[in-house]
């Protein structure tokens, strides 16, 4: 039969008010605690610097702490994403790390984006292994001058870097089936811990692949897949697919024309932080990457704060009519309209459980500032 027992026990201590502080009193705190003290949801986010991408993220970014792969066919605008982030991660005063395996690196793009090269951490690794090692040696690097730093790894390509015993050995089939996917496994497991336990964002690019197979009646089918897909699905917390939309050219009439962009689909295939599944439209310049004041003027058109009328476009507390080219101009004259358009898409688009994600974004605080993206001309 239990025993009845006081306000507190025989040590004088405060008797355990529910089952799970019972338990906590016999255990480790240092490793066991109640869900709310762990805090396991991401609180930090770094931002895409394109509303209509951060809107399908369903947070105001991607997050900190956690493991990011952005995947997709060729020149469907990952790089520029991460160059983005890279410029926002700088903006925000962190520091930036690029792996890059693919040694394609444009300096004089990110510059135009708004990387400050001379801050940037970069380097090129030729194996698996060297990328992991190099990983672990910046971030402990990084951590014993600034320990509370915010960092971003940025790792581009997954699918351009090889394994050792692939550098090392010959070019015949099936020397290392699976090699690649159980080194990047093996990886993610080691260093997965040290991301969450610090400021750190890591993203890594991956790429679709032609996969043509037999099929059962010995015919050839062609498909697509990716290197080390299934590791990093397990291991990411996000997942972001980009596709080529359409190209964009001056002379829409002339598809000789030269091609100044492209509209680069996204979607949501996996986000562990907030809802899922979201899809944009975003306008991708090869000039200054993302154009926020296209992606901004899209946000105002869904959310009612732009009527169009004939070809041209009215917004409540402007004098006179403008078109879509002219939308940059706007912004300069109207004061705040920018954070209006952003305030407002979070309490309009975003879901009712995620405004509850973000409170300080959908009206109880203030608005989380977006960085200043270089203009780029759009023709009507």
């Amino acid at each position: 039969m239990p025993r009845n027992k006081s306000a507190r026990d025989s040590g004088g201590e405060a008797a355990p008010t529910s089952p799970t502080q019972a338990i906590l009193r016999h255990l480790d705190k240092g490793n066991m605690a109640t869900a709310d003290e762990k805090e396991p949801e991401a609180t930090e986010f770094i931002s895409t610097q394109n509303l209509l991408l951060d809107l399908s993220l369903n947070m105001p970014g991607i997050p900190v702490g956690r493991i990011t792969v952005v995947r997709g066919w060729e020149s469907s605008g990952k790089t520029t994403l991460v160059t983005h982030l890279v410029a926002e991660v700088q903006r925000l005063g962190g520091i930036a790390v690029l792996l890059d395996s693919e040694f394609a690196f444009d300096s004089l793009r990110a510059e135009t984006i708004g990387v400050n090269t001379k801050e940037l951490l970069l380097d090129q690794p030729e194996t698996i292994e060297d990328c992991i090692d190099e990983i672990e040696k910046t971030v402990e690097a990084i951590r014993e001058e600034y320990p509370d730093k915010l960092v971003i790894i940025i790792w581009d390509s997954v699918a351009a870097t090889a394994p050792a015993a692939e550098i090392e050995g010959d070019f015949g089939e099936g020397k290392a089936i699976g090699a690649h996917a159980k080194l990047i496994s093996r990886a993610l497991r080691r260093i997965r811990g040290t991301i969450a336990e610090q400021r750190i964002a890591l993203v890594i690019v991956n790429q679709n692949r032609e996969d043509v197979s037999i099929g059962p009646f010995g015919g050839s089918s062609a498909g697509s897949r990716m290197i080390a897909e299934k590791p990093l699905g397990f291991h990411a917390s996000l997942i972001i697919d980009m596709a080529k939309s359409t190209e964009l050219r001056k002379d829409k009439a002339n598809k000789d024309s030269p091609s100044y962009g492209i509209m680069a689909r996204t979607k949501v295939l996996k986000n562990k932080c907030s809802n899922p599944f979201g899809r944009a439209l975003i306008m991708c310049t090869f000039d200054h990457g993302f154009d926020q004041t296209h992606a901004l003027f899209q946000v105002a058109m869904k959310i009612g704060m732009i009527e169009k009328s004939g070809a041209w476009y009215k917004m409540p507390g402007y004098e006179g009519s403008f078109h879509e080219a002219e939308f940059d101009d706007v912004l300069g004259e109207v004061d705040g309209l920018e954070e209006k358009i952003r305030t407002e898409s979070y309490k309009e688009l975003w879901a009712s459980n995620v405004q509850k994600r973000f409170p300080d974004l959908t009206g109880g605080g203030e608005p989380v500032p977006m960085p200043a993206v270089a203009p780029v001309e759009v023709e009507a």
